[in-house]
């Protein structure tokens, strides 16, 4: 026995292409009217020029705004001012993307040890182990919740 709900489902499936098929439909014949260049017989006499009032009114309301960037929130603090954003935006992609390239996990470790260093954040007194394949790390870095 089928449920009230599949039934539902079904039915509404069956009507949906028709009904996106027929908007579809209908939007283009909006734009053909607005252009002027639909050929039914009921536009045959008209003049041959776009209706522009029904043409502007479209693009006017087809227009999508950039507002830009909303209000940012870093360290606490809300940055609204654009060069306040363009600054907390340049930082957070600075910690993500850096010039050095390390040739090793060893040496990325000991940059980032070099960074914190230098920009005097506190660095962890738990040692994290990082083994692969290749080289086994025992460096002071941010450590997992899982240790």
């Amino acid at each position: 026995m089928q449920h009230k709900t599949d039934k539902h489902k079904e039915h509404y499936l069956a009507l949906k292409h028709p009904c996106r098929k027929e908007t579809r439909q209908a939007y283009q014949n909006y734009l053909a009217d607005i252009l002027n260049i639909n050929n039914t017989p009921d536009h045959e006499y008209s003049n041959n020029r776009p209706n522009t009032k029904k043409l502007y009114s479209l693009l006017k309301h087809a227009k999508q705004d950039s507002t830009g960037i909303d209000s940012l929130k870093k360290n606490n603090k809300m940055h609204t001012s654009d060069g306040d954003k363009v600054t907390a935006l340049i930082e957070q992609f600075q910690s993500v993307f850096t010039s050095k390239s390390p040739i090793s996990l060893k040496s990325l470790a000991e940059m980032k040890i070099q960074d914190n260093a230098d920009t005097g954040r506190e660095t962890p007194m738990k040692s994290l182990v990082i083994t692969t394949p290749c080289l086994t790390l025992n460096s002071p870095l941010m450590v997992s919740k899982n240790s």
